[in-house]
C-alpha cells in the first residue's frame, strides 16, 4: 500500500486516530467524483505551537463591491460577521489602502479603484471592529492630498496616518498590528507594471529605505504594536531581497497567495495544485522569514475562478480548496495572520457573503441568495468557531492511506492526502478540537481513545455542488463516541471534546 503523503512538518506524535477510508481509483472527466477502494490508516499529531490572537480574518474592501450594496453599516454585513466569527478585519482592505482618505471614508478623488464611492469612514468601521478582534490597519504609505506622495511628504503622511490610528484607539480599537502599504511590488511587474506603485516606490530598496523612517515613528507613538511591511509571494525579481536586506525594526511581512483558475479541469485535479503550490510557497517564501526570525502576514489569500464562464467560484471546490490553505496555515509556526479576500462579493473570487448579483456557471444560470454565506463563507464559519479563543495549534499528518491519485497516472497531477486537519487547544479550558477535512468522494470513519464528543459537520455530494443558499450543503450536529465516528465524503468537521 502506497503510504500518504505527509504535506506538514512532523516534529513529535502527541496521539494516532485510525481510521477508514476508501481511496479514489481513477480520474475522471470535469466535475465528476471518483469511485473507491477500502483502505485504513492513522492520523498523527504533531507538535504544537502558539496561536496569535485575530489569526483568522478578512479583508473589507469596499472597491471589490460592485453592486454598492452591503456596506459596513448594512444589517446583512453586520449578519454574516457574526455568522463567520471572525477573530480581526483588515481596515480599510487592500488595493483601497493606496488610496486611501480615512476622513472622507473613501479613496482620493483622483483615483477610482472600482465600486463606490461609499462613506465608509473610521466610525462605521468601529461597530464591525468590535464584533471581531484586533484589527490590522493597512495604512497608505503611497498617496496623500489627492496625489502620489513625494518622498518631501513623509513627516505629513506619518503624521495623517498616526491621527487616524489614534482615533481608532479612542474609539475603543486597539493598534495592534500595522501594514506599511499593499503590493507595491506591482509596480515591477514584468507583465504588467503599475505605474502608481512604480512611480511611488521604484525597487524594495527605496520602498524599506522609506519604511525604516515609519516603523520608527510607529514604534514611537504605538510600542507594542507589530509592524509588517510588504512581500512579494510570486516568483521572480529583486523586492524581497532588497526589502529583507535594507529594512530595519519590521516584526513581519505580508504575503498574498491566490490560486488562479484559469482553464477547465478535472475539480480533483485543482485541489491536488493545494499542495503543490503550498510546497513552494512555504519553502521560498516562509521560511526565509522565519530564518530571520520574522512572521508572515497572509493579508489576502483565497481561490480564484478566471474562467470564461465562472463555474467553479460557487461550488463546494473552491470552499474545500480555501479549508486546505488554512490548515496550512494552521501547520506553519511563522504564519501569524491570515485574511481571506474579501468579505464582499465579486464574481470570481464568490467571496463571503453573496450580494445576489453574482454572475457563475455558464450564461450566469447559478443565483445566489442575497445575504447568503458563499462555499468559502461556510468554511470560514467552521474556522471561525474552532479558532475562537484558541491557544495552540499542532499540525496533522495522515500516514498508512493511499494517497488520492489518478489511475493511469498523469505527469501533472501531484497524489494529495484523503484528510489534513489540526488539533487545537484552548487555554482557559484546556480543552481540546479537531478540525479535519475529508478531501475525498468517500466517507472516513475515525477512532480516537475512549468518550463521547460533540461533531459538528458540513458536507456536499460532489465538489461540483454549488453553493447558493444556506440550504445548499449537509450540515448535521451530533454527539459520537471517540472509539469510531465518521465523517462525511467532501467535508468540513469540526469536533470538540
Amino acid at each position: 500500500m502506497a503510504p500518504c503523503l505527509n504535506h506538514l512538518r512532523i516534529a513529535s506524535l502527541a496521539f494516532v486516530l485510525t481510521a477508514s477510508y476508501c481511496q479514489p481509483s481513477h480520474a475522471s472527466s470535469n466535475f465528476s467524483d471518483q469511485k473507491a477502494a477500502p483502505a485504513t490508516g492513522t492520523i498523527a499529531l504533531g507538535s504544537a505551537h502558539p496561536l496569535a490572537p485575530g489569526f483568522l480574518g478578512a479583508n473589507i474592501d469596499g472597491a471589490y463591491n460592485p453592486s454598492g450594496t452591503y456596506q459596513w453599516t448594512d444589517s446583512k454585513t453586520i449578519s454574516a460577521i457574526k455568522a463567520l466569527s471572525l477573530q480581526s478585519l483588515r481596515f480599510p482592505g487592500g488595493t483601497d489602502a493606496n488610496y486611501w482618505d480615512w476622513q472622507t471614508g473613501w479613496v482620493y478623488s483622483a483615483f477610482p479603484t472600482g465600486a463606490g464611492p461609499f462613506k465608509e469612514t473610521l466610525a462605521k468601521f468601529v461597530p464591525l471592529a468590535k464584533l471581531t478582534g484586533p484589527t490590522i490597519f493597512d495604512l497608505n504609505v503611497m498617496t496623500y492630498n489627492n496625489t502620489i506622495a513625494a518622498p518631501s511628504q513623509q513627516s505629513e503622511m506619518v503624521k495623517n496616518q498616526i491621527a487616524m490610528l489614534h482615533e481608532a484607539e479612542r474609539s475603543g480599537i486597539p493598534v495592534n498590528f500595522i501594514e506599511l502599504g499593499n503590493e507595491f511590488y506591482l509596480g515591477i511587474n514584468p507583465n504588467n507594471p503599475d505605474a502608481n506603485y512604480l512611480r511611488r516606490f521604484p525597487t524594495g530598496t527605496a520602498y524599506a529605505n522609506e519604511m525604516n523612517d515609519w516603523i520608527m515613528d510607529l514604534k514611537a507613538a504605538f510600542p507594542k504594536s507589530e509592524i509588517a511591511v510588504v512581500g512579494q509571494a510570486y516568483q521572480g525579481g529583486t523586492w524581497n531581497p532588497e526589502v529583507l536586506s535594507t529594512i530595519s525594526g519590521a516584526d513581519a511581512m505580508t504575503l498574498h497567495l491566490y490560486q488562479r483558475v484559469t482553464t477547465s479541469e478535472d475539480p480533483v485535479s485543482i485541489l491536488s495544485k493545494a499542495f503543490t503550490q503550498w510546497a513552494r510557497f512555504d519553502a521560498n517564501n516562509i521560511q526565509p522569514l522565519a530564518a530571520k526570525k520574522m512572521s508572515a502576514w497572509i493579508t489576502e489569500f483565497d481561490f480564484v475562478d478566471h474562467t470564461s464562464d465562472v463555474s467553479y467560484a460557487s461550488t463546494w471546490l473552491h470552499g474545500l480548496y480555501d479549508a486546505e490553505m488554512l490548515i496550512q496555515f494552521l501547520s506553519e509556526p511563522a504564519v501569524t495572520q491570515v485574511d481571506i479576500y474579501n468579505v464582499h462579493s465579486q464574481s470570481k473570487r464568490s467571496s463571503l457573503i453573496y450580494d445576489g448579483t453574482e454572475k457563475f456557471g455558464p450564461h450566469g444560470a447559478v443565483k445566489t441568495e442575497a445575504g447568503a454565506l458563499s462555499a468559502a463563507g461556510q468554511v470560514m464559519s467552521i474556522f471561525g468557531q474552532a479558532l475562537n479563543k484558541a491557544s495552540s495549534v499542532a499540525p496533522i499528518s495522515v500516514s498508512g492511506l493511499a494517497p488520492i491519485s489518478p489511475a493511469p497516472a498523469e505527469t501533472r497531477f501531484t497524489p494529495f492526502p484523503p484528510v489534513t486537519g489540526a488539533a487545537i487547544t484552548y487555554g482557559a479550558t484546556k480543552s481540546k478540537a479537531l478540525v479535519l477535512v475529508n478531501l475525498s468522494a468517500q466517507p472516513v470513519t475515525l477512532s480516537y481513545g475512549s468518550g463521547t464528543a460533540q461533531i459538528q459537520s458540513i458536507s456536499a455530494p460532489s465538489l461540483s455542488t454549488n453553493i447558493v443558499t444556506a440550504t445548499s450543503l449537509t450540515s448535521a450536529k451530533r454527539k459520537i463516541s471517540l472509539r469510531q465516528f465518521n465523517i462525511p465524503a467532501y467535508s468540513m468537521n469540526y469536533l470538540l471534546f
